[in-house]
């Protein structure tokens, strides 16, 4: 709750700070490409309107803002200004020939809409390609942005022409000829550029490749990871607050095992118990919780064993200390049908949380689907011998389970004796070592005591003798008297002889526990084993003393004992399989959208261009910049999110319209010039400008979110400037050189 309260809050702060700061941004930019107050208010009319239907269309659907959608705006901005900056660039650029209004907003219109059209289409295919992603906010980001881009395609064919037509004409001061044009002034990277792409074209290439080669193993090393708390500052309080949770509560990451069944059978909460401590021996779960263990605490309390009772009955007598109270309510259900295993992963960090998550699915998907309780005395010879194996093992795992959780590394050949010290129990054996015989005595004398209260009876051992008796069949060897009359079978009224039975049932089972104890001891004495850990080895002993167990369908005769049997499931949940099911996804959806978006822009360069070799050549610079971009991430170790998530569609989408200008310009041109080299020279210092003019716009609006209190979006921003100038610079270098060398890559014969 505190960090979905920090995000809201966080992203409302974001949507009211980087809204204004990406405006500001981008009018110095306009005001520097045009120097007229229209073309700075005109663009930045268009964007604020379509940021106003796209917010309005939320509103309608009640659709949340989140930390993806909280980046529309700025995204919109930096982006959706261009189709008015192309038809207002045209505007000036046919004012200074035309006379009339009419004429100028026309021709502007005629030369401009194709390309402002297939932009769109691009942009709007790189985020709407985001509907396959498995986040919801990713998902909202994708539709929104692409409703957006239309509304801005839109109001600059509609709007901006009307607008213009009721102001009056703004003329161009000048128009260069086309040898101005070619000679003007380019600064010094363009002209650099064409001197490479003429005197070695066949090295750019080489060099583009190798790059490429040397890029691609970086590749492996790119993640996805979500981590909530990672959207925040390292000083940022809810950070502090999960580092304190992880330091002193046992970690911030809950999970949930659901155990389907009557919590009061004695299966059920064996099962539960079960499970609660192999989810806690997993590394990197810190603690595990459930009704289970306090059910076994009640049990050790009263009798010292630390185990599940036998029957339903037993359970509710337990279950009476303990109806009501509100603990309980977080593990089961008011039924008591339902009752959940909590436990904690120590960290957010996707290390943590996909090894945990592994481990707890591979417990329950292990662990049987149906189970009985039987009562071993009942079986044949044959049969108990085939079940002393089975739960001989199962016993050994289980206090293995005990050791690994208490960090204790002890050989497995004395653990095996000791359970087999442990199951060869009978009521034959001595207590003889202190204080255990002491304290069996102890008890009988305390049990015994109550019964000569309510009944006015005492006994006397048939055998007088001084000594303790630490053997138990010594212990019960015993009459009932009466003052002094020793009571036969027959004078012993029927409540007293239940009694007497239950009496001897506690004794019988109180010897059992000391002498586990004594084995316990003999075997772990130096061990240094702390008093809980040993309090539940314990009880995982005293059940290898019992004649009612429970066993599982792993048991390879299960189905032809006799007693009904339980089917039982196990289901995982909490945040910890959320956030490993997201960044599985994570990459799957990355992937999927990137080959998405490149078909369909592909496809829509074909049906442009009517030409394969166009189209596929198209796609090398935005390749390439999706290779650098993922590289660049791998590189610093920044994982693919649920917001940079969105950084490729954007490269695809607003990336391609750099190689669409550059192919344009070079079939302009060759039209204009009716030679190669001055069409490649007029493609790289003119339109290559524009090219880089527009980048700069762009990347700059994405510069605003480093300004944002979130993380992820600092990064976003980041990235998307740096790979748009690397986009940029791809299309100018690659675009001209494959047409000066490949000769099938004929940008004359295209039709645009």
């Amino acid at each position: 709750p505190v960090a979905i309260r920090d995000t809201n809050n966080a992203t409302m702060k974001d949507l009211m700070r980087l809204t204004p700061i990406v405006i500001v941004i981008s009018m110095l930019v306009l005001f520097l490409g045009f120097r007229t107050i229209r073309g700075v208010l005109l663009p930045i009319l268009v964007v604020v309107i379509s940021n106003l239907f796209v917010f309005a269309i939320m509103a309608l659907l009640k659709k949340p803002i989140t930390i993806g959608t909280s980046a529309v705006p700025v995204i919109l901005v930096s982006t959706g200004t261009a189709y008015a900056i192309h038809i207002i660039n045209q505007y000036y650029f046919h004012s200074a020939k035309e006379s009339s209004k009419l004429d100028i907003i026309l021709s502007a219109i005629t030369d401009k809409w194709k390309a402002v059209l297939l932009s769109a289409l691009t942009t709007m295919v790189g985020f709407i390609t985001l509907v396959t992603a498995t986040l919801t906010t990713v998902v909202d980001l994708g539709v929104f942005m692409t409703l957006g881009i239309f509304f801005a395609f839109v109001m600059a064919i509609l709007v901006v022409p009307m607008i213009l037509m009721s102001l009056g004409v703004k003329r161009a001061k000048k128009v260069l000829s086309e040898e101005e044009v070619l000679s003007s002034h380019s600064g010094i990277f363009l002209p650099f550029v064409e001197r490479l792409v003429f005197n070695h074209p066949k090295k750019v290439v080489f060099v583009f490749a190798i790059l490429s080669v040397v890029l691609l193993p970086t590749l492996y090393n790119l993640t996805a990871d979500v981590n909530p708390i990672n959207y925040f500052r390292e000083d940022a309080p809810i950070r502090k607050s999960e580092q304190l949770l992880v330091d002193y509560f046992g970690g911030a990451v809950p999970v949930y095992v659901l155990i389907k069944g009557d919590v009061k059978d004695p299966r059920v909460m064996y099962v539960t118990e079960y499970l609660e401590r192999e989810i806690e021996a997993v590394d990197m779960v810190s603690s595990s919780q459930s009704v289970a263990s306090v059910v076994a605490d009640l049990n050790y309390n009263l009798i010292g064993d630390y185990n599940i009772p036998e029957s339903s009955g037993k359970i509710g007598n337990l279950w009476f200390f303990v109806e009501g109270n509100e603990y309980l309510n977080q593990f089961v259900t008011q039924e008591m049908n339902e009752s959940v295993i909590l436990a904690r992963i120590e960290s957010l960090q996707k290390s943590y949380v996909t090894h945990a998550n592994g481990e707890i699915k591979g417990i329950i998907s292990k662990i049987p689907k149906r189970y009985r309780m039987i009562n071993r005395s009942e079986l044949s010879q044959d049969r108990r011998d085939a079940l002393r194996e089975y739960f001989k093992g199962h016993i050994v795992h289980r206090i293995e389970t005990e050791l690994r959780i208490a960090n204790k590394d002890i050989d497995r050949d004395v653990i095996i004796r000791l359970v087999d010290s442990a199951m060869n129990t009978n009521n034959e054996r001595s207590v003889s070592k202190e204080p255990y015989c002491e304290a069996l005595n102890r008890e009988f004398e305390k049990r015994f005591q109550k019964i000569e209260k309510e009944y006015g009876v005492n006994y006397r051992f048939r055998e007088d003798t001084n000594k303790k008796r630490c053997a138990l069949k010594d212990l019960l060897d015993f009459d009932l008297i009466s003052g002094k009359v020793i009571l036969s079978e027959n004078e012993i009224e029927n409540d007293l002889a239940d009694e007497i039975r239950d009496f001897k049932e506690q004794i019988t089972l109180y010897s059992k526990i000391l002498t586990i104890n004594s084995m316990y001891d003999e075997a772990f004495s130096q061990k240094n084993i702390s008093a809980p850990t040993k309090k539940r080895i314990l009880g995982v002993l005293n059940l290898a003393t019992r004649d009612m167990i429970v066993i599982g369908d792993d048991f390879k005769e299960f189905d032809s004992l006799s007693g009904e049997s339980l089917n039982i499931d196990a289901n995982y949940g909490g945040l910890g399989p959320v956030l490993t099911m997201l960044n599985d996804n994570l990459m799957k959806n990355q992937i999927q959208s990137i080959v998405l978006a490149i078909i369909l822009v592909f496809l829509l360069m074909l049906y442009l261009t009517r030409s394969y070799i166009v189209g596929l050549i198209s796609m090398i610079p935005i390749c390439f910049t999706l290779l650098v971009d993922f590289s660049i991430m791998a590189i610093f170790n920044l994982p693919i999110d649920d917001v940079t998530i969105v950084i490729a569609s954007i490269l695809i989408g607003v990336g391609i319209d750099y190689t669409i200008h550059m192919i344009t310009g070079l079939r302009l041109g060759y039209e204009k010039f009716k030679d190669d080299t001055k069409a490649i020279s007029f493609t790289i210092r003119v339109i290559g400008r524009a090219v880089f003019l527009n980048t700069s716009a762009v990347a700059l609006g994405f510069i605003a979110l480093m300004f944002g209190d979130f993380l992820p979006l600092r990064t976003m921003g980041l990235l998307t400037a740096i790979t748009m100038f690397i986009a940029a610079t791809s299309a100018i270098v690659m675009i001209p050189t494959f047409a000066l060398i490949y000769k099938r890559f004929n940008i004359k014969e295209v039709k645009l």
